[in-house]
């Protein structure tokens, strides 16, 4: 990966941080002018630290193996940290025990390798990102040969499946052989209390099976790597699975923040919640902190449930809101339990006088070379009517190309694309709205990452 220039890391920080954070209160990230020299969200860069362990592994093709992602926060708010990982062999797949975590904490990063998987070794780069940055850190995955070919092969659709404790999921297992003896089926690693039957339990030739795994009300939720196996009188063939026991019924997004709204102005977005199994249950929302004096925030409707799984989520600010970032955790409350989401956000002074404010939502995307991004910009006046606005555009990736095109109720979809041999990292966009009684400003970033080069056989 290409370093960061010192006047590339300006512009990014200049956006993420005109002012940087120095106090935090009652759960609150408010910042002041001057503090900390502009060094990241808290005065230091990014606000976690991530590791991983072990560093090294070995694995059998056609088997699976398993790293501890350990984050650590700095200021100990314990924001949500996003998790992914890059570098996977052909053939292999991975999941995470939730692919966000709250810090401090650890998650369980679960890889399946193919029994076509090539050997080697590889070198794995596991992310994390919360509203104050990006860490990352690397791992070895070495890949050895499988077991000796066999008279038959089992494979199995889909690779993870997701219920809760008391639960029951199905597994289709395809199997074909070359031997006249039938293939046995049975399925190892089950948690406790859970039952996996197969319906046919043994197949000639070819044919398909179902699994069907019951789970223990309760169950301790977890992220459980099974193994079905197939067993002739060749040998013994494992195929990884993953059953994933969440502890609540459904999962809670946000599509609103990161964002920059203007103190006086609106920021729309949306809040989302997905059953895990059927339908959705009754889901109260609600903002439970990071709501700063001078703002307040609305949903619509405040309860989800049934096909309606989405909620509009408002946040009003007022002029006298102090200029700093924030961060709203919104809570989604059923039968089953809790869950919560995290919004961050920028409040910036804006021009009072000009008689409307501006938000962007998002105010930060992330593509590759040759992608897109879209941003919400939204033109709002809690005093008054809204006047008509013209928009100029300036700043934007090298080679790329902008526009800005009317949503609707004062909303406006600002596209940028970028060229597939663009080597930027970081840009910005500044829009520039103009009114009949004066203009206001309003930034957004965008991380163009750079496509790695991956040599063959390894590192």
């Amino acid at each position: 990966m290409a370093a960061t220039s010192p006047a590339q890391a300006n512009i990014y920080f200049t956006h993420k941080t005109r002012i940087a954070v120095c106090i935090l209160c009652a759960g609150l990230i408010l910042a002041l002018p001057g503090c900390a020299g502009g060094r990241g969200v808290f005065g230091g860069g990014v606000d976690f630290s991530l590791a991983v362990a072990p560093g090294s592994q070995t694995v059998a093709a056609g088997s699976s193996i398993g790293y501890a992602i350990t984050i650590n926060q700095k200021s100990g708010l314990g924001p949500l940290v996003q998790l992914s990982v890059s570098g996977l062999p052909p053939g292999a797949t991975a999941g995470f025990g939730g692919e966000s975590i709250s810090g401090p904490g650890t998650a369980n990063l679960v890889i399946l390798t193919a029994i076509n998987t090539p050997t080697g070794t590889f070198h794995l780069t596991i992310t994390g990102s919360d509203f104050s940055g990006t860490q990352a850190t690397e791992a070895m995955m070495t890949v050895t040969p499988g077991p000796p070919l066999l008279d038959f092969i089992v494979s199995v659709t889909p690779a993870s499946r997701t219920t809760l404790g008391g639960g029951v999921v199905d597994y289709k297992v395809s199997v074909t052989s070359d031997n006249a003896a039938p293939v046995n089926l049975s399925v190892s690693g089950l948690p406790a209390g859970a039952t996996g039957i197969f319906n046919p339990a043994s197949i000639t030739h070819q044919g398909t099976s179902t699994l069907t795994v019951t789970t223990q009300d309760p169950t301790a939720p977890g992220f459980y790597g099974l193994n079905v196996i197939g067993t002739d009188p060749t040998g013994t063939q494992k195929v990884p699975i993953i059953l994933n026991i969440p502890s609540v019924d459904f999962t809670l997004q946000q599509q609103i923040g990161p964002f920059t709204v203007m103190a006086g102005g609106n920021a729309i977005g949306t809040v989302t919640a997905t059953p895990v199994l059927g339908a959705l249950q009754s889901v109260s929302l609600s903002v439970v902190s990071g709501l700063p004096p001078g703002a307040s925030a609305s949903f619509s409707p405040a309860t989800l449930g049934g096909p309606v799984t989405s909620s509009t989520l408002t946040v009003t600010t007022t002029t006298s809101l102090m200029p700093g970032l924030y961060q709203l955790v919104v809570q989604g409350t059923d039968a089953s339990g809790i869950q919560t989401v995290q919004v961050p956000f920028q409040v910036i002074s804006g021009n009072p006088s000009a008689g409307f404010f501006l938000a962007a939502v998002p105010d930060e995307h992330e593509v590759q070379p040759g992608g897109s991004a879209s941003y919400t910009i939204i033109v709002s006046n809690n005093a008054g009517p809204v006047p008509p606005v013209t928009f100029t555009l300036t700043g934007g990736p090298l080679n790329g190309s902008m526009g800005i095109t009317p949503l609707g109720n004062n909303a406006f979809l600002l596209s940028v694309s970028t060229d597939p041999l663009d080597n930027e990292r970081i840009t910005s966009v500044l829009i520039t709205a103009t009114g009949p009684n004066g203009t206001q400003q309003i930034e957004v970033s965008l991380q163009i990452d750079q496509i790695p080069i991956i040599a063959k056989g390894g590192l």
